[in-house]
């Protein structure tokens, strides 16, 4: 029940009545408006929710699909050949690196000629590098006014 005095219905709308019914009807329909977003992001998050399970769910079974796999194609690795350890794999990627000994490099001396060791080095020789490196281009060029010498490659000359 109201207090005071009844409304006169039939009365002019005075000034300060109008703004005052303006305002509430503006925040009507502001609260209208946040209800209804509000609901809608409520409905979108759930929607949402409800993706992310089934994906987490969807993850999971590949994750154990792929442990399966995995178990047992290494069952079927180390099953078939011994040599497919850890180790063994490994080991094939280690390179190989034969030099030949310094005795057989020819040295250079300070007044520009060469000292010849006793058995003279071979780029020719397959043994040199043990056929890691093609050595047959490889080519020592004494340069003119200098005491060293550099290895250089022949570039069809």
């Amino acid at each position: 029940m109201g207090r005071g005095r009844k409304q006169d219905i039939t009365a002019p709308l005075t000034r300060s009545l109008v703004f005052q019914r303006e305002y509430r009807a503006r925040k009507a329909k502001q609260l209208a408006d946040l209800e209804e977003r509000c609901r809608l992001q409520e409905e979108e998050n759930e929607r949402l929710k409800k993706e992310l399970s089934m994906l987490k769910r969807r993850l999971e079974r590949c994750r154990c699909e792929v442990q399966e796999e995995d178990a047992a194609e290494a069952q079927m690795v180390t099953q078939e050949d011994p040599r497919h350890t850890p180790e063994s794999m490994i080991s094939k990627f280690r390179v190989k690196v034969n030099l030949p000994p310094t005795s057989s490099v020819p040295l250079e001396c300070r007044e520009g000629g060469e000292v010849e060791p006793e058995g003279r080095w071979d780029p020719y020789s397959a043994s040199c590098c043990d056929g890691y490196i093609d050595c047959r281009n490889l080519v020592e060029e004494p340069e003119e006014g200098r005491s060293f010498s550099r290895l250089s490659f022949e570039r069809g000359r």
